[in-house]
Formats: C-alpha cells, structure tokens, sequence
C-alpha cells in the first residue's frame, strides 16, 4: 500500500490524561479558539485556554464539526455498552511532522499540510509539544467532516538550503478491540446519521456501481442474510477470493478482476461490496497498513462501528494497536480542490515559486517512541 510514514522508532509507554487541545469554532463559522475541552455534561462544555481561562459554551452554539467530535467522545460508553469491545489502552509517543529544504532561488508562499491523529472512541491523544523552525510562520489545525485532522504550516518565504521545520508531538492511548458478545442484534441502517450515509457512495478507489460489484454484492445478499451475518459473508468472500500481493494502489474493481490486491484492495473490495448492500463502511489508516470499519445498528436504533482486517483475517476485531492517522476515503483538500475528492489526507504543498527557482524537498516525519 502508499506508505504514509518515513521513520519508525521503538514503542515505550507513558501515562496520560483524556484531553486533547484543538481549535473550536462557533455554528457561524466567524469565531474560533484553541482551548482543552475540561467538562462536558451535553449540553454545556468548558473549555481552557492556554492562558488558563475556563470558559463555558453551549454545545448547540459549536460548530457541526466540533458537535460531531463530542459526539465520538460519548460513544466509548455506547461501544463498550452494546458495540465492539475495548480492551486495555497502549500509550505510545507519537511525532509527526513537515520539512521543506529550499532549493535553488526563493519561493513565497508555502503551504504544506499532513493528517495528524483525531480522538476515536478507540482513540485519545494529549498535546505535549509544538516545535516549529523560525521559517514557520503559523501552525493550524484543520478538521474534516468525518473527524480526520491535518496540521497546516504556511512558510512565508523559503531561500535555497533553508529548511523549515514544524513538528507535533502526541501522547497517544490506543485500546484494542474486540467483537461484540452478541452479534444476533446487529442489523442494517434504516436510516443512518448523514454523516454515516456519505460511506454508502462511491469514493477514489471504490467504484459502488461497477457492473461487477454490484453482481458480487447481489449474489452475497441472496438468501436474505442481514446486518452482522451479510458483513461476515462479505468479508469472507472477499478473504477466499483475493490472493495477497504488494503493489500500488488499484482499487476494487481491479481487485474483482484480478482476485489480488494488497491491503488497499483488500479494504477497498469489501467496502465497495457493503456499501451495495447498504452497509457503510469505510477505510482506516495506521502507519504502513489500512484496514475496514463496518456500521451496523442494534436492536435499539443505536449504530456502532466494527473494524475488520482482510489481510489479517480478523473480523469484528482488530487487537493491533498502531496509532489512527486518518478515517475515511474521500476528503475534500482545498489545496487540491481543482484535483476533487481524495482518497488519503496526504500531504501537501502550494507556493509560488520564482523566476529560475527550483520546486522544494518536501518531507514527513512520522516517529513513535
């Protein structure tokens, strides 16, 4: 699969606390702050900021996108209540970062940008440093719908043999998880949050209304099975008819045609083959590997998100371990809004680049310690 990652130190563990800090916004879009979000009782949340003031904010004035993100705080209980099960945390460092060297003349105007880890219910993190070199003018943070972030860096002006630098480091908890203990009670969507039907449609990579998928997603829906059992039927046929193969990216239908793939078509294929029987399901990216998550309802209406690995050939579980870079397939990058959707949050870089200058280097810096 692309790798996402350049360097990969070894793992030691740490202690934690459950916050994180991230820039809010207010439903308008006009008014933001970075603050740690402190309490939240549901209706009510209050923030710190970095000076240490405490402030209090309807939840109903937020922003969609930071409603959304309290709402993935909650469904911990709700998992472990009625979903996939969490098993004990793993708490790792994480360093992720950018540099750009400059190369021959003077470029102006950058503007580089990378996925950063976002909460999950399987998921928190904790900020513990920003680094960044004098050539970096500004760090943001970017969300997207779905819950995945990117950090921005913009670089005013870089000279030749000028590198710029900005790095964050994370203290991450990671739960394993583990299948429900009772799968009888899972069934389809009726009628899943929006949030949820955008994973029903096509995306880079996964073609839901190939001739092809759509026969295949067909005959496992024949004989009525429904919600876990037509998920499980799925992912075995997608396990017994790909053999594994490294490679480049090429998608589902390929994956269909050829019956290999790597774990991008591994993913990709039985995405494809939920999505057309109206399971959502989407793509989750750990450094060096990707694997699928299903949404399914129980029996109470509530709908639940359940992991599967079809390299591994684990359903409903994922023991790994490794820290969430990104969920998702389809992301809508402003830097390359003119290229549409994207498949990953990779990174990126914009600037205008002078007369006899030369593109610069660009680089990630991805370390768990």
């Amino acid at each position: 699969m692309r790798n996402l990652s350049l360097t990969f130190l070894l793992l030691t563990s740490v202690v934690i606390e459950p916050a994180a800090a991230r820039v809010w916004r207010d439903i308008s879009g006009k008014y933001k702050i970075e603050a740690e979000l402190v309490k939240d009782n549901g209706e009510t949340v209050q923030l710190e900021k970095a000076d240490g003031k405490v402030i209090s904010v309807q939840v109903a004035h937020l922003s969609q996108a930071d409603q959304a993100y309290l709402k993935r705080l909650h469904s911990r209980a709700a998992a472990e209540a009625a979903g996939a099960r969490l098993g004990e945390a793993l708490e790792t460092r994480l360093t992720i970062g950018i540099w750009i060297t400059g190369q021959q003349g003077t470029v102006n105007g950058l503007t580089s940008a990378i996925a950063i880890p976002a909460v999950w219910p399987e998921q928190e993190f904790k900020v513990l440093a920003t680094d960044k070199t004098p050539q970096v003018r500004k760090i943001t943070y970017r969300n997207h719908p779905g819950g995945s972030r990117q950090m921005v860096i913009q670089v005013p002006r870089l000279s030749g043999g000028e590198t710029a630098k900005a790095t964050i480091t994370f203290l991450l908890r990671r739960r394993p998880i583990m299948p429900p203990t009772d799968t009888s009670i899972y069934r389809l969507p009726k009628s899943p949050p929006r949030e949820v039907r955008a994973f029903l449609l096509g995306t880079p990579g996964i073609d839901v209304r190939n001739t092809r998928i759509r026969k295949i997603a067909e005959q496992l829906a024949e004989g009525g099975p429904g919600g876990w059992e037509l998920a499980q039927k799925t992912f075995k046929w997608v396990t017994d008819n790909l053999e594994y193969t490294a490679g480049e990216l090429k998608g589902a239908v390929w994956a269909a045609q050829h019956g290999k793939g790597d774990c991008e078509e591994y993913t990709s294929l039985f995405i494809a083959l939920c999505r057309g029987n109206g399971i959502p399901a989407r793509a989750v990216w750990v450094p060096g590997h990707c694997y699928a998550e299903f949404y399914l309802e129980d029996d109470q209406g509530q709908g639940h998100w359940f992991p599967c690995d079809g390299v591994a050939k684990l359903f409903g579980q994922v023991p790994a371990t490794q820290p969430i870079l990104q969920k998702g397939d389809s992301f809508r990058v402003p830097e390359l809004k003119d290229k549409g959707p994207q498949r990953y949050l990779g990174q990126t870089l914009t600037g205008k680049i002078g007369q006899g200058a030369a593109q610069p280097s660009l680089g990630t810096i991805l370390e768990l310690r």
